[in-house]
């Protein structure tokens, strides 16, 4: 059976072992469950169920985290502004390319528009870059080393605490692994299939954030270390691949020169306007992606025998084969260039740039020359990944009253509260749906998300920004606007888009959880009522 198919076999196999003899017994019920046995046992069926429990169990734990831990679904409303995004289809919006609003837009088609099932959607992401990982080794080893390797990746917190927040950069944990996976293959083997593939996973990665061009650069200079390259590069898999990038990517290029490269123009936006603020950016940057390194090497120093060494051979390149100088390149060429990219253009780097780069960190240490052959202590990984996915759900509730401890203001924002309040004043004043919703970002979007309507939202009263809020929608529909209290602009902008008979009213609101209160939030609501 293809490995593929295989793994998606795994969940459905957790007993199947077991019930091959006639009489069953308890003991093989227990095994099957026995994480630490089962990822430390050669046999593929085990490795399988390993992996497949594995990711049930980190999926469910970092779900229910999220959702305990969150006052709000992310402070800096990056969520609940994919959201509004996705309420109306676009082929690109004013930051960023759509990828992420369409897989937005898809995943709430299915499920109900609740904080918690907005976080399983970001773990789900997380499993499907996971996966992509476990059948990228898989191409080279798959032994318990393999299980290892992933069972360290759990524990960056690119995939666990950033990964919480389904944005433009955490895409790309899902996406990268598997351009990687398709690539190797394509060249390997100059398969028509996974040439096409891989054109579309690397136009995907585009329409997810435009820094994935470091990847395809990446992969470019890989491929020449996988062999059969120079078969590869005179065969019609490579035309395959072309063509389906291409085709995937072209609608969205024709968006860009119509619309002005209006995303070019945001990122432009983010420039650094001074050499030190650059340096600065790339000095916490690296000392980010250091500081967020240390769970992963701490546990493989535990675990894995002269880790050290290897640490050591994989800094200097000593004695690597093939396949490990491929590895190191998928690790370091993204790193490399993006920091490149930065200096080129100017832009300050910021910590959450990282979140993408490191789908390679668990293979090139675990298959470093001086530990390929080590021994690693497998259950004793287990049981520590294990340990701290019970330990994130014990402490969740204690995370989040730390925000009402500090009488945290941004994090304890009454989004939720804000959005059923307009909506009702909204459905008892005019007796018709909402429909259009407007002001500062972070409520605007909120209510997008919390009511039940699910309005669109007419971002920062730009219809170059929302080119979907036409007058004749506003005249037909109305608009409702929250502006917080300090918000000027809102203000402002409001007067431009509502007649002086508009109804406003200023509420104060909070947050409250297990008998604790936030700190007050006071908001004016304007209400521009339809007309027939």
């Amino acid at each position: 059976m293809p490995e593929g198919a295989a793994f998606f076999c795994g969940a459905e196999h957790l007993l199947a072992g077991s019930m091959t003899k006639r009489t069953f017994r308890l003991s093989d019920l227990g095994r099957g469950f026995n994480l630490p046995e089962l990822a430390a046992n050669a046999d593929a069926r085990d490795q399988r169920r390993a992996f497949s429990l594995f990711l049930a169990l980190f999926v469910v734990a970092w779900t229910t985290y999220s959702i305990f831990a969150r006052n709000n679904l992310d402070i800096n409303s990056d969520m609940s502004e994919n959201y509004s995004w996705s309420r109306e289809l676009q082929l690109g919006y004013y930051k960023h390319p759509p990828m992420f609003a369409w897989v937005v837009a898809a995943w709430f088609k299915i499920f109900p528009t609740e904080d918690g099932f907005y976080y399983l959607l970001s773990f789900a992401n997380v499993a499907v870059g996971f996966i992509g990982i476990w059948m990228l080794i898989g191409i080279f080893d798959r032994s318990p080393r393999r299980m290892a390797a992933m069972l360290a990746m759990s524990l960056l917190p690119f995939y666990t605490f950033s990964a919480i927040k389904f944005n433009a950069n955490t895409i790309l944990l899902a996406v990268w692994p598997w351009l990687a996976w398709a690539t190797i293959l394509a060249v390997r083997d100059r398969n028509i299939l996974h040439a096409v593939l891989a054109g579309a996973l690397a136009a995907l990665s585009m329409l997810s954030k435009y820094v994935s061009a470091v990847m395809l650069l990446t992969m470019f200079a890989a491929s020449f270390t996988v062999p059969g390259w120079q078969a590869f590069y005179r065969s019609r898999a490579l035309v395959a691949m072309l063509l389906a990038f291409a085709v995937a990517i072209a609608p969205h290029l024709v968006w860009l020169h119509m619309t002005g490269y209006t995303t070019f123009k945001y990122v432009d936006s983010n420039r650094a306007h001074s050499f030190g603020r650059f340096i600065s950016g790339v000095v916490n940057f690296i000392a980010a992606q250091a500081l967020w390194m240390s769970a992963l090497f701490g546990a493989l120093f535990l675990t894995v025998q002269h880790f050290g060494d290897g640490v050591r051979s994989v800094l200097t390149w000593r004695e690597a084969n093939s396949n490990q100088r491929l590895w190191l390149l998928m690790l370091f060429g993204p790193i490399v260039l993006t920091l490149i990219l930065a200096a080129a253009t100017s832009t300050r780097l910021s910590a959450p740039w990282g979140i993408p780069l490191w789908f390679a960190i668990g293979a090139v240490l675990l298959y470093a020359p001086e530990i390929a052959d080590a021994d690693i202590d497998i259950r004793t990984l287990t049981r520590i990944v294990m340990s701290v996915l019970l330990a994130i759900i014990v402490i969740a509730p204690l995370i989040r009253l730390i925000d009402y401890a500090q009488s945290n203001a941004k994090a304890l924002e009454p989004r939720r509260e804000v959005a059923t309040f307009l909506s009702e004043l909204w459905h008892k004043r005019t007796g018709k749906p909402l429909i259009n919703v407007a002001g500062s970002q972070a409520y605007a979007s909120a209510v997008t998300f919390y009511a039940p309507d699910h309005p669109s939202e007419f971002v920062e009263f730009e219809t170059n920004y929302a080119p979907w809020m036409t007058a004749e929608r506003l005249k037909r529909g109305g608009l409702a606007i929250v502006c917080a209290a300090d918000d000027t602009v809102c203000f402002e902008a409001a007067k431009r888009f509502t007649e002086p008979s508009a109804e406003r009213i200023t509420i104060t609101m909070a947050q409250s959880y297990l008998g604790f209160r936030g700190p007050p939030a006071t908001l004016t609501l304007i209400l521009q009522r339809p007309k027939s």
